[in-house]
């Protein structure tokens, strides 16, 4: 008598845990609220992103936000996911907030507990995207420089629309498609207030000279 028995599940995947074992004995009692599943079956065409976002990141999550993950498996591809949730407290310890996405793994190249890197699609709001690595902040103010010519540059006060740990959105002060200093910024702007304090020392000795 062929006691094998066909179990076909209700939904398509791929089997990440069983327990049950070839010659183990099913009983009704095994079944039930509390009871653990015999199979259990995940789909990896679409998978779920954990992503520990700071709190200056903030202003860029929501739902429904789209965002693209880049595995330190594959560095130069990027997948496709979406913010489906998001937590509403900050860690004490890390200073994030649990954000989940679902990502697009139709290719089945994500693998579970794989690690990588968020990057949001787009900023919200208009204006002209630079690396926040070109702002300088002095006395309560931004500075950025904007190259006026090959070689030179001149420094704008600008004001943003959004600040961010890796770029940053300008609102006033710089247009899009203007160069930026975005290297060596706070050695530029050291040399830039030295020559204007000497450019005022100056002035200011020309005006107390007298007869």
């Amino acid at each position: 008598m062929n006691q094998r028995l066909a179990i076909t599940a209700g939904v398509s995947g791929v089997v990440v845990k069983r327990s049950l074992n070839p010659g183990q004995e099913l009983r009704p009692e095994q079944f039930g609220p509390g009871a653990n599943a015999l199979f259990i079956l995940t789909d990896p065409a679409h998978m779920w992103l954990q992503i520990d976002v700071r709190e200056g990141d903030l202003p860029q999550v929501e739902r429904g936000r789209q965002v693209e993950f880049i595995a330190h498996a594959y560095p130069y591809r990027i997948f496709k996911a979406e913010i489906t949730a998001v937590g509403g407290a900050i860690d004490p310890l890390t200073r994030t907030l649990k954000v989940r996405a679902q990502v697009n793994n139709s290719a089945r190249l994500l693998k579970l507990e794989m690690l990588g890197r968020i990057r949001i699609s787009h900023l919200p709001g208009q204006g002209a995207v630079v690396p926040s690595s070109a702002v300088v902040s002095q006395d309560n103010t931004h500075w950025i420089f904007v190259s006026a010519s090959p070689g030179e540059f001149e420094p704008r006060r600008a004001e943003f629309t959004y600040l961010g740990t890796e770029r940053v959105l300008v609102r006033e002060g710089v247009k899009p498609g203007e160069q930026v200093l975005f290297e060596n910024t706070l050695l530029l702007a050291r040399i830039y207030r030295s020559a204007a304090d000497a450019n005022e020392r100056s002035s200011t000795s020309s005006r107390s000279v007298g007869r």
